[in-house]
């Protein structure tokens, strides 16, 4: 309506202001044409600018997620980001399946807000995404300013990543710098840990002699989980180092 409104106020201004003779046609046709040119004109611009006529609208959808990289042997799992230009922008990377190959980002854009909360009792990793569209108030809006194709156009989003005590967040650089560590680190605990159950288990024997093979096997296991907590104590440390780096 609001185009077809401009051109017949234009044509009208036209026809009365090359035509226009009469004191009727040169102070009200004339004056009346331009209101109707000027006013649809205005409107446009205030719809177009400031979203005259419309009001927004929220979606909000809810979907699991997994990590994109896995810690093997560990129930530590990774919440990755990866920063853009000068780092006021973040991209989350992560799966909503964990059988899928290629990764889900979040949008990279300045309208698209990333945050995360950590909780003991979210039972399941998940992203909560409120997505806003501006939408016109009711039919007239729509019909007035139809032909513009801005209906249901994008404001914002904002995506909540809720997970557990589980989960860290950590940028693709802290995650890279991480698994070399890992890499670097696995050798030596290895060996660290054969020296330690070779210690313990001898120590035990010479404190009790009588012990069976069955006995020795169950210490053994023990001394090993025990090692192994420890190790996920300390990774978990660092997990929570290179996060605290990021708030």
């Amino acid at each position: 309506m609001a185009i077809f409104l401009i051109i017949l106020g234009a044509l009208l201004f036209a026809i009365f202001a090359i035509g226009g003779h009469t004191w009727w046609q040169q102070y009200i046709m004339i004056p009346l044409s331009l209101i109707i040119l000027i006013v649809p004109i205005g409107l446009m611009i205030a719809n177009e600018q400031q979203h005259f006529g419309m009001k927004t609208e929220k979606v909000t959808k809810t979907h699991a997620i997994y990590p994109s990289t896995a810690m093997k042997g560990s129930n530590i799992k990774l919440l990755l980001f990866q920063p853009l230009g000068n780092g006021d922008e973040t991209v989350y990377v992560y799966k909503k399946d964990p059988t899928q190959k290629k990764v889900t980002t979040t949008k990279a854009d300045e309208k698209t807000t990333n945050t995360f909360e950590k909780s003991a009792n979210t039972k399941t990793a998940h992203v909560v995404t409120t997505t806003t569209r501006y939408t016109y108030k009711n039919k007239f809006y729509e019909t007035f300013f139809a032909g513009l194709n801005n209906n249901h156009q994008y404001k914002s989003q904002t995506n909540t990543f809720k997970v557990n005590k589980n989960w860290y967040v950590l940028s693709t650089k802290q995650a890279k710098a991480l698994s070399k560590q890992s890499k670097a680190a696995k050798k030596t605990m290895a060996a660290q840990a054969k020296k330690v159950i070779a210690a313990q288990m001898k120590a035990a024997l010479t404190k009790d002699p009588t012990m069976s093979k069955t006995q020795q096997k169950q210490l053994q296991t023990q001394i090993q989980q025990k090692i192994t907590q420890q190790a996920a104590a300390k990774t978990a440390q660092t997990l929570q180092k290179y996060e605290d780096q990021n708030k």
